[in-house]
């Protein structure tokens, strides 16, 4: 695969072909004749233009070799089939000449014809191919003139389409398009972060809001912005439905208003700011680890953090602990150290339960303080310290006599002698014990346990010490941790946005605004269309604050079968059929080109990553503090694609093995370091563009595109201010070109914050990460099990297309065709993965796969591909290709429509039936195989395909029906 992309790269990129091609000067020797070296070889006969001019013996050996290593090359391309083809794409799209200008390609869209508009946009397009062709046969010694001809025809061809589209945009977009296309490098040069953007005389003052309308989408919100509650809300006709959404998620999407630098939300959205602590829990798991591994291992030793855990796991299974504790058992005792002054009598328990209460559980008791979710004194109920309850639902269930008798004394106890009936005792342990086996078992209920209000026993916790309901309590502190991270984390962040975590304040500025309009209505007609846009927009701001909340969409009974049927079948679904998102990931690379500019993507991400790995690790660090990249802990990215969510239920061993292998499935697809990689580099460029804005600001230097970026990231000003003066004055340095803040040392909270939610946002819109965007009807049961695998799609329509429509500039087309290339180059990978021959594919085929496997055309794509496999390709992009997609090529039409579950049962069923009915083929063994978990992890799919085809060989197994 190497030797293909090295060929590739010298076959068809220009610093690589000039790199590989170099030829050094040689001395001229009057008697040299160059045929005494290649008469009656190849070189004669095939290349004699070739050493005309070469001016010694040295010389003509060299473009001998030259010659050579470049038929090699072509013979590798050929050899790889799709793959060469795939390699040479991204070759070509990685070129410098994707730089140089394209003004006169939209030049012709002002206001033009379509045809007009192409005619232009092909020739400034077909000129650029032609610069990097001249270059090209400048370098080699083999490409002929035919073949330059096609690549420039074939540019122009492209250029003339991609003229065409542009037409179709709007006379002043266009014209914004077209003086940033035409000044990009010239402005690079002089200024890299400079985009000419309308903006005020000087930024917004502080608190300063405008009406939150956002920035032009070429029309996609109207047509896409009805599947999303944030689209939806952004685009309401009330302004007080606008202004609250902005404050709760922004979708990666940007406001007019930031132009003239008024922040979409000071200080970051709520979304973006929940995040945020994940830092600390993620570094209080990390420190865990490191914990138990000293302890196992009896050394000072971190590197084996895994070991640690599958050596203590393999022991208990063997029953040979050698007198120690489980990884498990370890947490529990962290957890009952935590209710106990943080003391043990093992010092690495003592020491993790110090490290949670520092990281995790004071700062977000200090901040729920300060947002009066909690009172300011606030202590520990039943324990010796503070430290939230989580109950075992599962064994409060299982023993509810038991549970019931404990409850019972201990409120006959607290009565003191009144005269309360046993009865009326009975009624508020039944009632007490409904509440929590009731509640979400996705975040910790309030304080701890609210109760009835009846006489004596009216108190607001179920204040009972901790050691008469032990065995009735979660003692596993990274349960209990992250429990009350999500829990504490959205309260504190609403609270602090609005005032209240019900949202009672922006919803009853809507309820004024809607009686207004109502009031001046003049027609049935207006009425009844007011009324259901207000009630559109009460229940999406509900449903936002709900999933924020974990409480939305909860069926009444949360340990039902069905529900927890359902979430066995997506964690299996997981296991068994994302073993090759990795590879779908192949685009990433790209993605931040899109976001940030190819300038910045280099300057500020892979070249310093390259240049000084060390510096690049600090700044890592840096984001990690944040709370982005964290995946090699939480793997937030990987189970929000898969669209599994955290509930830390206990449940049967089944559920328990499930969610443990799920939970490490993002370390064995590679899945997981892939993400945190790549959430690192972009993460470490947002924060040396933010410090590098908030100097300009400070020194009254900022261009108006890093004003506009500040402010869509919630920064303003007076803020930007602050985050500089607290660089400066805090310990921040410049090192090897990376911004290092140094936030741990800063004074300004509201400065770390802000900062902290900017690397949030910009790392989720970029690395693209699902959120609040997508459609409410995913968040039920049902749509779960409906929409598995399609959250990533619908994600991108927000993330990808439309915020990219947004900006308008080169960094979009660029960050567009690369991602193109590598989609393609994707688009080999996996179809060599399922056995298909892409050597066969015609260029509109090549074409339709590497825009698909994009993920540029967001839902758009999944559409076709839904529609060409319920119509068997009758009706889709299949009708130009004569070829359904190949993505949805081991699916079927009911797991196309209805998603993995119900296509595993479709398969399932026929599996059974052919076995029954003694007609077992090649395709029900695929079936079967495909029930297992990682029999998809790509690299170890090909043993098992070749597993798959001796067990079919060996038993005689008929083709394929």
């Amino acid at each position: 695969m190497l030797d293909t992309v090295g060929a590739a790269f010298r076959q068809e990129n220009l610093i690589a072909s000039a790199i590989d091609g170099y030829r050094p000067a040689f001395k001229e020797d009057p008697e040299h004749d160059p045929l005494d070296l290649i008469r009656d070889t190849h070189y004669e006969r095939d290349h004699l233009d070739s050493f005309v001019g070469s001016r010694n013996a040295d010389e003509t050996r060299f473009i001998m070799g030259r010659i050579d290593r470049e038929k090699r090359d072509r013979e590798t391309l050929a050899g790889s089939g799709g793959f060469g083809i795939a390699a040479g794409v991204a070759a070509g799209v990685l070129d410098p000449t994707v730089l140089l200008p394209l003004g006169p390609a939209v030049k012709g869209a002002r206001g033009m014809q379509v045809a007009k508009s192409a005619a232009t946009s092909a020739a400034a397009v077909g000129g650029a191919v032609a610069v990097q062709e001249a270059g090209l046969q400048a370098t080699q010694e083999l490409r002929t003139g035919t073949e330059s001809a096609i690549a420039i025809g074939t540019g122009t061809l492209l250029g003339g389409l991609l003229g065409g589209a542009l037409s179709t945009l709007g006379k002043a977009e266009v014209s914004a398009l077209t003086a940033k296309l035409d000044g990009v490098r010239a402005s690079l040069a002089e200024n890299p972060d400079f985009i000419p953007v309308e903006r005020s005389a000087g930024a917004a003052a502080v608190g300063v809001r405008g009406p939150a309308e956002l920035e032009g989408t070429a029309g996609m919100d109207k047509v896409t912005g009805f599947m999303s509650p944030v689209t939806r809300l952004q685009t309401s006709q009330f302004s007080a439905a606008r202004n609250t959404v902005r404050d709760i998620a922004d979708a990666g999407l940007s406001l007019k208003e930031n132009r003239m630098g008024v922040p979409t939300s000071l200080g970051g959205t709520v979304e973006n700011r929940v995040k945020m602590w994940q830092g600390g829990l993620a570094d209080a798991i990390t420190t865990q680890d490191d914990a138990y591994s000293r302890y196992w291992f009896g050394a000072s030793k971190t590197g084996g953090r895994q070991r640690a855990r599958i050596g203590s796991e393999w022991a208990r299974w063997s029953g040979n602990t050698g007198g120690k504790l489980t990884a498990k058992e370890f947490r529990e005792e962290v957890g009952r150290a935590m209710a106990r002054n943080d003391t043990h009598p093992i010092a690495e328990v003592a020491e993790t339960a110090k490290a949670y209460r520092a990281k995790v559980f004071d700062p977000l008791k200090n901040a729920a303080i300060r947002a009066k979710v909690l009172d300011e004194n606030v202590k520990a109920v039943g324990a010796d310290s503070y430290i939230m309850r989580v109950y075992r639902r599962d064994r409060i269930i299982a023993e509810r006599d038991r549970f019931s008798t404990i409850l019972f004394d201990h409120f006959k106890n607290r009565s003191g002698g009144t005269d309360m009936p046993d009865a009326e005792i009975r009624a508020l342990v039944d009632d007490t014990i409904d509440t929590i086996t009731g509640n979400s078992p996705f975040r910790i209920p309030g304080l701890d346990m609210v109760q009835g209000e009846r006489g004596p026993l009216k108190a607001r916790v179920l204040n009972i010490p901790d050691e008469k309901i032990e065995d009735f309590l979660e003692r596993d502190v990274e349960i209990v941790s992250q429990l009350y991270t999500r829990t504490m984390s959205a309260d504190v962040e609403l609270a602090q946005k609005f005032g209240d975590v019900r949202l009672e304040e922006p919803l009853a500025k809507l309820r004024d605004e809607f009686d207004a309009a109502i009031g001046n209505a003049t027609t049935r007609t207006e009425r009844e269309s007011l009324q259901s846009q207000y009630s559109d927009a009460v229940r999406d701001i509900e449903a936002l604050r709900d999933r924020i909340r974990h409480t939305y969409a909860l069926p009444d009974n949360i340990e039902g079968l069905p529900y927890r049927a359902g979430k066995i079948a997506q964690q299996l679904n997981y296991l068994r059929l994302l073993g090759g998102m990795t590879v779908s990931a192949i685009p990433d690379l790209w993605r931040p080109v899109m976001t940030h500019g190819l300038t910045s993507t280099f300057r500020d991400g892979w070249i310093p990553l390259v240049r000084n790995f060390g510096t690049a690790r600090l700044a890592g660090m840096e984001v990690k503090r944040a709370g982005a990249a964290l995946d090699m802990v939480l793997d937030t990215r990987a189970r929000s694609i898969a669209d599994l969510f955290d509930d830390w239920q206990r449940g049967s061993k089944l559920e328990r093995g499930l969610e443990s292998a799920t939970s490490r499935f993002g370390l064995v697809s590679l899945m997981a370091p892939w993400n945190a990689a790549i959430k690192q580099v972009v993460g470490t460029m947002t924060m040396n563009q933010v410090l590098r804005a908030a100097e300009a600001v400070s020194r009254g230097k900022a261009s108006a595109k890093q004003i506009k970026n500040l402010a869509a990231d919630g920064i303003d000003e007076a803020l930007a201010k602050r985050i500089w003066g607290e660089f400066n004055g805090n310990g921040g340095t410049v090192k090897d070109g990376l911004y290092l803040p140094n936030t741990e040392d800063w004074a300004d909270r509201k400065a770390v914050e802000a900062f902290r939610a900017a690397i949030i946002r910009e790392t989720d819109r970029t690395v693209v990460t699902p959120g609040l965007e997508l459609p409410l009807w995913i968040s039920t049961p049902l749509g779960r099990v409906l929409g598995q695998f399609k959250s990533f799609q619908l994600s991108t329509t927000q993330r990808v297309l439309m915020a990219g429509l947004q900006q308008k500039d080169a960094a979009f087309i660029t960050g567009m065709v690369g991602m193109i290339g590598l989609g393609a180059l994707t688009a080999h990978v996996k179809a060599s993965m399922l056995g298909i021959d892409t050597s066969k594919w015609d260029t509109a085929k090549w074409g339709v796969e590497a825009v698909d496997r994009s993920g540029l055309l967001s839902v758009f794509s999944e559409v076709n591909n839904i529609a060409e496999k319920v119509t068997r390709g009758r009706v889709g992009l299949s009708a130009i290709t004569g070829e359904m997609a190949s993505r949805y090529q081991s699916r079927t039409a009911v797991g196309a429509l209805l998603g993995p579950t119900f296509d595993l049962a479709t398969e399932g069923v026929s599996a059974v039936g052919s076995a029954f009915a003694g007609e077992w083929s090649a395709s029900d063994t695929r079936a079967l195989r495909k029930t297992l978990p990682y029999q998809n992890v790509f690299y170890v799919r090909k043993l098992l395909d070749e597993v798959e085809g001796g067990f079919n060989s060996a038993l005689g197994v008929k083709a394929k029906r």
